[in-house]
């Protein structure tokens, strides 16, 4: 029993984190869009976050 409430959790924060990375793409691209004024390629906002996640 304990076995089926471990994967329960596991599925529910596996989600969780899929959703959390959704949004925080979804914000990234609006970001790059208003100060690019068009559309943001992946190759843009991965470069974005390198530039930005680089120091940590």
């Amino acid at each position: 029993m304990d076995s089926d409430n471990e994967k329960d959790e596991t599925v529910d924060k596996s989600s969780e984190l899929s959703k959390m990375a959704e949004t925080e793409h979804k914000y990234l691209h609006q970001r790059l869009r208003e100060e690019l004024g068009r559309e943001p390629t992946e190759d843009e906002l991965d470069e974005w976050l390198r530039q930005h996640t680089e120091g940590y």
